[in-house]
Formats: structure tokens, sequence, C-alpha cells
């Protein structure tokens, strides 16, 4: 029997409903397919995809501000300045330094990664100017402040007029470089690209060097402000501008296997997210995509605050309330991903979410269960691996029994199925038969099919032996040997075969025996044997049998077909005719 497969997909599902608080996503799923159907019972789980939304910029600024002063609820500015006034100006579209040493504006950009773009950046007489990446603020408020940041500035000077610095907190390094042919540092574009571990310095939109940070690095370096710096006299820049990674492609960020919602954390402000669900069955049939939906996260403090400690006379009077402090209602989607240890956390349930960590387990000691990076495995109390599933290639070792159900009729494998012996046995039929169906191999590279047997090793049963080099044998053993049927093949060609010929002939026979009797005085006789052969020719083969002596009698068959013959003797003798019927190709 042939049965088809499934290609069915399952319906396609309703769209993402979307929520944010801080830097988190939640994204729920009502559980039904777009037109409010129930899923199929062969529904599997939807997965989760999600792919930034906009490449718009995070912000970008072009110095249009009154008082001819930086938007302090925007931008922090550090200044080495006399007289302790500031001395810069914005005018123009342009943001200049006019006094002190030097210049470093920072706004935050909820995000470590993305590009920082300077164009018609123009370096001074004398010194330099660049952008700036990946900003946290110093101890100090006056120099050196001892930022941590990823920066590259351009200098007025022949050998190296262009350096990345790498400035973490245990650790800072510089990486001298050229400009490409033909740039100078008058009115040039210069960016800062920050992906993950990936730095690229590019000039006039030109990559010129790419750098990896270390794993202290890239931990060290966690601020997420932007900006440019300026040194005197006259250093400038025109527009500066910050904008999000390249869209990618979708990314699987998780899945549902029914109503319910995720956490998408991590998610720096202010850059959209897409989401969409694909439903997948049992057979790994794939929907087609839900309707997408998107969501930016937001800061819930101005951007300069992002980071910083948040004293009272920046909170809103009122804003807090103690319903929303009470107890149960700080969430999982408020709470930073990695700031909750495991010795923080005391719990009876953990429902509805998704947990992602390195280790799983019940206990510290045995016995117990522990799901980690290599696998799912198991312990007994005395320390022995009793499961054990590769994540890798998904093999299962497993030391003990493995049911097929728990009720009904059922295969169990085990260690012990026949006589110590490994293999499958099968439990749930009728009757309850003493000794259950089973199968197993031994150490001589025999394999064993046995029948049930109503009393084991009595009322009888069926074995079907295989051994090496093609000997076998099958049979019934135990119960009335005079009763019993079966075929041995010991080797050497022989079958010996033990059992009981019945009398008379089918169409699907091989063999067929009678005895037909005779009275005195006839000489011919048609014998039909029973059955009509349709496959092969079935072949008489005959003696006579008289009940006195009759020498000189003669006998034969003279022709046949597929019902049966005609028998021939030359004496009118009572006889009694032994035949039997070979069937033949």
């Amino acid at each position: 029997m042939t049965i088809a497969a499934d290609a069915e997909a399952p319906p396609r599902p309703s769209a993402p409903r979307l929520s944010t608080r801080l830097g988190v996503i939640h994204v729920d799923w009502d559980g039904k397919g777009t037109a409010g159907e129930v899923m199929p019972s062969d529904f599997s789980h939807v997965d989760v995809w999600m792919q930034a939304s906009s490449d718009a910029p995070l912000w970008s600024d072009t110095w249009t501000y009154s008082g001819n002063k930086l938007d302090p609820a925007l931008w922090t500015v550090l200044q080495s300045s006399t007289g302790g006034e500031h001395a810069y100006t914005v005018a123009n579209n342009r943001l200049t330094i006019t006094g002190g040493s030097d210049l470093l504006a920072t706004r935050d950009t909820g995000a470590r990664d993305y590009t920082v773009t300077a164009a018609d950046l123009r370096v001074g007489e004398q010194y330099r100017a660049g952008v700036y990446a990946r900003y946290a603020p110093g101890p100090s408020q006056t120099w050196p402040y001892k930022e941590r940041a990823v920066y590259a500035l351009v200098r007025r000077r022949a050998e190296n007029p262009l350096v990345l610095y790498v400035d973490a907190a245990t650790s800072n390094r510089e990486v001298p470089l050229p400009l490409p042919a033909g740039v100078t540092p008058e009115a040039l574009t210069l960016a800062l690209a920050v992906r993950g571990r990936v730095v690229e310095v590019l000039v006039n939109g030109n990559s010129v060097h790419t750098a990896t940070l270390t794993e202290s690095e890239f931990a060290e370096l966690d601020g997420t402000a932007a900006g440019v710096y300026l040194e005197w006299p006259q250093s400038s820049v025109g527009q500066l501008t910050v904008t999000p990674p390249a869209i990618t492609a979708p990314a699987r960020v998780g899945q549902l296997e029914g109503a319910g919602g995720i956490v998408v954390s991590d998610q720096p402000y202010n850059q959209g997210r897409r989401f969409h669900f694909v439903a997948v069955d049992r057979s790994g049939n794939t929907s087609a995509a839900s309707a997408p939906a998107t969501i930016s996260t937001r800061p819930l403090v101005p951007p300069d605050l992002v980071g910083k400690p948040i004293y009272g006379d920046k909170i809103v009077a009122n804003s807090i309330t103690a319903d929303q402090l009470a107890v149960g209602s700080v969430t999982a989607g408020a709470i930073r991903a990695g700031a909750i240890t495991a010795d923080k956390i005391a719990a009876d349930a953990i429902d509805s979410k998704t947990i992602t960590g390195a280790t799983i387990r019940t206990s510290a000691s045995n016995p117990r269960v522990q799901v980690d990076s290599d696998g799912i495995h198991a312990w007994n109390s005395s320390g022995t691996r009793t499961v054990d599933i590769s994540r890798a290639t998904g093999a299962a070792d497993i030391a003990g029994t493995l049911r097929t159900g728990t009720d009904g009729i059922r295969a169990v494998v085990t260690s012990s199925a026949f006589g110590g012996y490994p293999g499958v046995h099968f439990t749930g039929l009728a009757e309850a038969p003493g000794f259950e169906p089973t199968v197993h191999a031994r150490e001589d590279g025999t394999l064993w099919a046995l029948s049930a047997e109503q009393t084991p090793n009595s009322s009888g049963r069926v074995d079907l032996i295989m051994r090496k080099g093609g000997a076998w044998f099958l049979g019934k053993q135990f119960g009335d040997s005079n009763a019993s049927a079966s075929l041995n093949a010991e080797g050497g060609g022989k079958l010996f075969i033990d059992g009981v010929l019945p009398r008379g002939m089918s169409n699907t026979r091989m063999l067929g025996f009678g005895i037909t009797h005779v009275n005195p005085g006839a000489f011919s006789i048609r014998i039909d044997h029973g059955g009509t052969v349709t496959v092969g020719s079935p072949v008489p083969h005959c003696t006579i049998v008289t009940g006195a002596p009759q020498d000189g009698v003669t006998w034969g068959v003279t022709r046949w077909d597929n019902r049966g013959f005609q028998f021939n003797w030359s004496r009118g003798a009572e006889i009694d005719i032994h035949w039997l019927i070979v069937r033949s190709a």
C-alpha cells in the first residue's frame, strides 16, 4: 500500500501583534489563521521572522540652533576653553571651533551598530578633526576625559594623515592610515561604521580600512553615543548623520507552538523592526507569510539621559505611581537580557516564554536531566548516562526501555528482549499471551523472530531463525511435534521439509497428492485433481496398487491439462491409483 505524502500547506497565520517597552519588543500571536480559522491537527508551530524595516537616518544635524549654542537636551559637549565659556559657533549650517583647544560634541543613538558620517569636514590650520562612535563618557569633565570610544581623525601631516583609535576601558591602540590618492584634509567626507566587532573607516564613500575588535574591546566599548571632534583653530563640520546598518534579509528569532508570545530583546531605539509569521506543519509544509507588522523601540527619557543616572529633577511629578511598582508589575519584558543571574531567581514556574541559555538542568547532582549546547542528556542516581541525544547529528543513545506508547498494542525496545539479548518485543496483545512476539539478535550473528505463545515454551509458536552464511529455519517450536511443520535450510543447498502433505490439489499449491480407487473391469479413467491451475503446469506422477499380484500390468498417463489427467492400464483388475501433482513453470 502506498500512502500519499502530505503536501497541503497550513493556513496563512494572522499578523503579529507588537508592543514595546525600553529596548524590548513583545511579539504575540492569537493562534489562528488570517481568516480566524483554527490551525489543523498536524500544525507544528509558527516561525517568527524579523528584519530592519528602514534605512532612514537615526538622526542628522545641520546645526540650525538658536543662541549660537548646541541644544543641551540633545548634545553633550566637552571642551577645553578659557573663562568657562563655550568657544564654538553654530552658524551657516556649520559647527566650528573658535577657541580653546578641542571640542567633542556627542549625541545618543540608542544603538551600538550604525554609521556616523561627517560631511564637508575641514581640518584647521594645524591639528585634527574626525568622528566618534560607541562613545561612553569618562569620569572627568575636563581633559584627560578617559572616555571609551572608537574614533577616526584626519590631521594635517604628510605621514599617516588618518588614524583609527580604539580606546577601551583596559586598553587602547592606534592604527595609522593613508588618505586615498588625491584626497586632502579639506572638505572631505569621513565616516566610521561599527557592526558588532567590525569597524570600517570610509573616506568620500570609499572604504579605506576594516578592523576587528578583540572580545574584551567589544565588551568594554558598550556606549551608544556618536559625535564629532574638532581641534582649534578653525576646524569645522557641515552635516553630521547617523544611519542604521543596511537592511538585511529577515532572520528567524523564535517560534510559537500556539497562541502566546515571545520577547525580542536588545533592540536599538528608534529603529524600525518588521515582523511576520510562517506556519509549519509536522510534514515540513510551510504557509504563505502572514501580513507584516512594524514597531520601533522608544526610550522613556530624552536621548541625553540614556545610559546615565536619572535624578529627581528629570522625572515628571507623579509620573511614577505606586501601582506601577507593585509586586508583579515589573515583567520580564522590562528587564535587560543578562541582568538577572541564577542566584537571583526563585520561582515555582516560568510560563509562556522562551528560555535561551547555555544549560538547563533539573539538578546539580545525579539523578538529573540536562539540556545544553551539545544536546539532551540524563543520568541515573549512580552517575551512569542513560540518555544522550546529539544536537549536531540527532543521534540518540538510550540505556533503558523505549516504548512507542503507553497503552494498546505497542513496541518496546529493550536491552533484554529475550534471554538477555537486546531487541524489540510487542505488548498489549489480545488474550495477553505469556510469551509476546519478539525480535532479537545474538553475538553469533543470528537474527531471531519469534511469534506469540500463549503458554511459554509449551503451547507452540513459530520461530524464524536466520544465520550467517545463508542457513535458516522457519517452523513450529514446542507443542505437539506430530502436528508441526517446518522448513530447514541447514546449508549446502539442502532443504528439509517436516510435516503432513494434505490430499487434493488447488490452483495455488506446489504439490498435490491423492488416491483414486478403480473397481475391476476398467482400463482407463479421467482424474480431476480438484484445482484449476492458471499459473504453471500441473505435471502428474502416478503408480498403482493392486489387491493381488498382477504380473504383466502396464500403465501410464496419456495426457493432462490444468484440471486433471487421463490414466490407462493394461488389465481390468481392481486397483488404487496413487498420484502426485507437481506444479512447475
